[in-house]
């Protein structure tokens, strides 16, 4: 059995570390499927390949009420500040960085002690 230890998990923003992290540093998903089916006017399954899926990427991340970053993602989350993006698994030794990330929505305090924030990014390598 392996060990998995989120404190080998780390991301960057616009060259500044993500700090005090919360329940989740870093959680990805993808924009969409990578094929979408649908009924064919005769009844047949059609596939679609959807090309984009894996261009666009998102990064949910929880950061502690008082993580010194949060005032920072603010002001570029409503600037629609241009950002570069970064997250290591040295558990995994996986290395994914964009230089094409924007915040795609900030929350407020949950659960009375996290906030939540997403990275959205349109490529991802």
């Amino acid at each position: 059995m392996t060990l998995y230890n989120q404190k080998f998990r780390n991301a960057i923003l616009n060259g500044i570390a993500i700090t005090k992290p919360g329940e989740t540093v870093s959680e990805e998903t993808y924009s969409g499927d990578f094929v979408e089916q649908r009924a064919g006017a005769y009844g047949d399954v059609v596939t679609d390949a959807n090309n984009g899926a894996d261009k666009m990427r998102h990064f949910r991340h929880t950061v502690h009420f008082d993580s010194p970053i949060w005032s920072q993602m603010e002001s570029w989350a409503k600037n629609h500040t241009q950002l570069t993006y970064q997250v290591t698994d040295d558990n995994t030794g996986e290395k994914k960085t964009s230089t094409t990330a924007y915040i795609g929505n900030i929350n407020n305090i949950n659960d009375g002690e996290d906030r939540e924030f997403t990275v959205y990014c349109e490529d991802v390598v």
